[in-house]
């Protein structure tokens, strides 16, 4: 689409960086080229026209109230986000002693307003490289994992490479007025991952649209001949309609109800054939009530959709006012943002913002906190694993970042439950827990606030750990 591509006649020919403005806020995306080639640790990577351009792009913008994101590929050696800082795994990063990256950094420093999202490494989220400021003195700087097989560290030593293929990750963005937000995402399962996103205060604001143009087109008169002629649909035969398949896969399932919060949300467009189907709650346009009425049949609270009982579908309110439902979602969002889907987030979202009617809100609160209870484990998360063979007791060492433990090492006694083993942690305390059987033992894990958590280790300790994927 940019016309860039990795010729060399188009590097000669200035493409090999350049800007684009979104037009709806005027934002920058400063797009920049490793004109240095691939070995980024033995190369002079950016010439000093392409840094003259960056640094004088970021000048012109500084205080123009839009937001500036650069886009650039490399990672920097032990600076910035992307890989460990004291011990780094990766071994083709943007080296210091590059003057070209001595320069970026300098650049990077004097513009703390700017945003730069590299990748280069791969690193899967969960390992907490992802964001970095450098303790507020330069560019906000973004790790970006990647798409296919994303990469593992092993004991803070031994990089594994592509270890997950159902591990794609990547950002959802929204810009707001005063502050971006990168939900840290894996876009595999369509999840977000709540220790992988990053608000970052920023100010910008929309482009008012121009003036709507008057149409030139003729306005066609009416015949009167043709007035009362019945429209093609009211002549054809009437067809089999099956309530609730939104998508016309010929199945009801939850991704109707999800199509639906979508088109509501203003993320999908639905055309009518998939808005009629989807009318399922007996009235006469499609709402939120129409995706609780089928999260309801599939969950079995009711045998058949409204429309064909001729009821239509009611969320009586009981005991609680508007104004308390709108305090109830409120804190909702606030706390559990991460725990539902982002459809679902957008659509509560969406019916809270705009005022919308008790019944409305309701059922978008509703769906928004059965998807959380199903994924909230409470005060305590039971973790499992599924231990080599050979290992006759296991441990689970539980930590944080401040060094705070859940029990001296070895850890925590697991309970034998079939073929796993399973601890009980306090939720949200802790970030990383390790089994061991005493004289073997995992990497570091990464430990979150979700139900159903679990690992599988080959070998004796020492082999590949799989993690089951995260179920936000």
């Amino acid at each position: 689409m940019t016309g860039l591509d990795n010729t060399k006649t188009n590097i000669n020919s200035d493409k090999a960086y350049y800007e684009i403005t979104e037009p709806k806020t005027g934002d920058h995306f400063l797009f920049m080229a490793l004109e240095g080639g691939f070995f980024t640790d033995a190369n002079n990577e950016f010439s000093d026209a392409q840094l003259n351009w960056l640094d004088s792009r970021l000048n012109a913008y500084k205080n123009d109230g839009k937001n500036t994101f650069i886009l650039e590929h490399a990672n920097f050696d032990q600076w910035g986000a992307g890989d460990q800082l004291d011990k780094p795994i990766y071994d083709l990063p943007l080296k210091f002693g590059n003057t070209s990256t001595a320069r970026l950094k300098n650049i990077l420093c004097n513009h703390p307003e700017a945003v730069i999202i590299t990748g280069h490494t791969h690193f899967k989220y969960s390992l907490q490289l992802n964001y970095s400021n450098n303790d507020k003195t330069s560019a906000t700087m973004l790790h970006v994992s990647s798409v296919g097989g994303v990469r593992d560290i092993k004991n803070r030593t031994t990089r594994i490479n592509d270890t997950s293929l159902d591990q794609t990750e990547g950002y959802i963005v929204e810009v707001y007025d005063n502050a971006t937000i990168f939900y840290g995402t894996n876009v595999y399962y369509n999840k977000t991952n709540p220790s992988a996103t990053y608000i970052v205060p920023q100010t910008t604001s929309a482009i008012d649209p121009p003036a709507t143009q008057p149409s030139t087109t003729a306005t066609q008169p009416s015949s009167s001949a043709t007035e009362n002629v019945p429209t093609e649909f009211d002549t054809k035969p009437s067809e089999t309609i099956i309530w609730g398949d939104v998508d016309g896969d010929n199945d009801v399932s939850i991704v109707d109800a999800t199509s639906i919060q979508r088109h509501l949300a203003g993320l999908q467009k639905l055309d009518d054939a998939a808005i009629k189907r989807g009318m399922v709650g007996g009235y006469d346009e499609l709402s939120i009530l129409d995706a609780t009425s089928i999260q309801r049949k599939l969950a079995g609270i009711i045998k058949q959709f409204p429309v064909e009982t001729g009821a239509q579908e009611t969320l009586a309110e009981t005991g609680a006012n508007l104004n308390t439902l709108r305090s109830q979602a409120k804190a909702a969002l606030d706390k559990y943002w991460a725990l539902a889907s982002y459809d679902q987030y957008m659509a509560l979202k969406k019916a809270y913002k705009e005022n919308a009617d008790y019944n409305t809100l309701n059922a978008a609160y509703t769906a928004f906190s059965t998807a959380v209870s199903n994924f909230y484990p409470g005060d305590t998360i039971t973790v499992r694993f599924k231990a080599p063979a050979g290992w006759n007791n296991v441990y689970a060492y539980v930590y944080n970042d401040d060094n705070d433990k859940l029990a001296a090492w070895p850890g925590k006694a697991c309970t034998k439950q079939g073929s796993y083993w399973t601890v009980t942690v306090p939720t949200g305390m802790y970030n990383y827990i390790i089994f061991s059987s005493g004289s073997n033992q995992t990497y570091d894990l990464a430990l979150g606030i979700t139900k159903n958590q679990g690992y599988t280790v080959t070998g004796s300790g020492t082999g590949k750990v799989i993690a089951y994927p995260y179920q936000y």
